[in-house]
């Protein structure tokens, strides 16, 4: 089963997340009820003080972007992040 993806950029003062729109499609299929955002912004003071306190921020950005729990993550064949320019894989769920 493919991976989904989640897409990372950067702005000026953080890190943007976004689902790739298979994945997008792959949720709300199985999901018809579930409202995803189109995407989140996390701003870099925050990413710090969130991963001095509990570690990596990629970790949890499956959950904020879909509303899911690990399990039913696990279940849709687990998720990569990826930067979309290089198809850079930056986090693996498989692997973290």
């Amino acid at each position: 089963m493919e991976k989904m993806k989640i897409l990372i950029g950067t702005q000026e003062d953080g890190l943007v997340f976004k689902l790739h729109p298979k994945a997008r499609r792959k949720i709300e299929k199985k999901y018809k009820d579930k409202i995803l955002p189109a995407h989140f912004f996390v701003a870099y003071d925050i990413k710090t003080n969130f991963e001095n306190t509990y570690g990596s921020i990629l970790g949890q950005v499956a959950s904020i972007l879909t509303g899911l729990s690990d399990d039913e993550l696990k279940k849709l064949g687990g998720y990569q992040i990826i930067q979309p320019v290089d198809e850079k894989v930056v986090y693996d769920s498989d692997k973290n």
